[in-house]
């Protein structure tokens, strides 16, 4: 006798998958946002809102956790007036 998931949980597992699918995209299209914006040498002030990002901090933890220091590093700092 083989059992079979009840359709609740495929349904659950299937709407996993998708999150998982759609949070990738996401990532992938921030990443090349960000590798845009840093070729065009915008600072992390400017980049920021316009990747999607709140603020330069999460931003910048966004590209630690995905390992992409260079980005980080490639993005420069609004100069002070001063």
């Amino acid at each position: 006798m083989t059992t079979t998931a009840p359709y609740y949980i495929e349904n659950l597992r299937r709407a996993r998958l998708a999150r998982t699918a759609r949070a990738a995209e996401l990532t992938t299209a921030r990443l090349e946002d960000l590798e845009h914006l840093a070729a065009a040498r915008v600072t992390r002030e400017a980049a920021a809102p316009r990747a999607g990002f709140p603020t330069v901090e999460a931003m910048e933890r966004f590209c630690r956790r995905m390992g992409r220091h260079d980005l980080i590093k490639s993005l420069p700092l609004q100069r002070s007036a001063a």
